[in-house]
């Protein structure tokens, strides 16, 4: 009778353990996210270079002698009716567009099309002295849209998007490049009116089920999203909790069981 009596507070306090943990799971499933910002206007001139009328500089100038770069407006254009054309059949065929505006103080969300044969790009930092971030893209023949997010420093004086075609002087290389934004995020509440047809940033655990894209690394252990409308994030899967909620029956039920024999 004793045992019995053990076993029997045993197993109240397994289920009570039990309740406590659904009861987490389920007021914790849809989690708020920790930063939210809006998507200002765009701060890139002439970002489909419509009006586009400059000379290619050469971003290797290794040799001056051997460059031989290009620039031109193209008409396979994504936005508007015409798009970037860099070509290089010798060195680093670049072009840059500032950020107007600039305020060291915002964080900025960074997009554009390209498509030839090895796109990169810079989002160099004046003052850092740096790209933060420089990417070689993949090869591609279809436009492809890139996404980035731009942390300004306590140093960034000011941000310049540079654009590039690289040759080694093997053969001819072009790529193409359109639609540049730079655009502003301003930080807003959980409370704010979301219109469904507006895209907005996040910033919640990485881990989280996030309805939208993933656009940055992780930084320490969490990321920032894309989303349209009202943000949707829920937990990850919760298998640790889980597991432990099993172990616990599986006691439930072996005590019940040496109770009824």
């Amino acid at each position: 009778m004793k045992n019995n009596k053990y076993k029997n507070i045993i197993n109240i306090i397994l289920i009570i353990g039990i309740i406590l943990i659904l009861t987490g799971i389920l007021t914790s499933y849809n989690v708020a996210p920790k930063k939210l910002y809006k998507i200002e206007n765009n701060l890139i001139e002439d970002n489909s270079f419509e009006t586009f009328n400059e000379s290619a500089g050469d971003c290797c100038n290794s040799n001056p002698e051997d460059s031989k770069v290009f620039a031109e407006k193209s008409n396979e254009s994504t936005e508007g009716n015409f798009c970037l054309n860099l070509t290089s059949e010798n060195q680093c065929a670049c072009i840059h567009k500032p950020v107007i505006n600039f305020n060291k103080e915002n964080l900025y969300f960074l997009t554009f099309h390209h498509k030839g044969d090895n796109p990169r790009f810079c989002s160099w930092f004046e003052g850092d002295e740096k790209c933060l971030p420089n990417k070689k893209l993949e090869t591609t023949n279809e436009w492809t849209q890139q996404k980035e997010m731009l942390f300004p420093t306590e140093n960034t004086e000011g941000i310049l998007i540079y654009f590039y075609a690289d040759s080694d002087g093997t053969k001819t290389v072009t790529n193409l490049y359109d639609d540049l934004q730079v655009r502003k995020l301003i930080e807003i509440n959980n409370n704010y009116n979301y219109n469904e047809s507006e895209e907005y940033i996040i910033k919640t655990k990485a881990d989280n089920h996030v309805k939208g894209e993933r656009i940055s690394d992780i930084e320490n252990g969490e990321a920032y999203f894309l989303i349209q409308g009202e943000p949707k994030v829920t937990i990850k899967f919760p298998i640790t909790e889980l597991i432990i909620i099993l172990i616990m029956l599986i006691i439930i039920i072996r005590l019940t069981k040496h109770e009824k024999h």
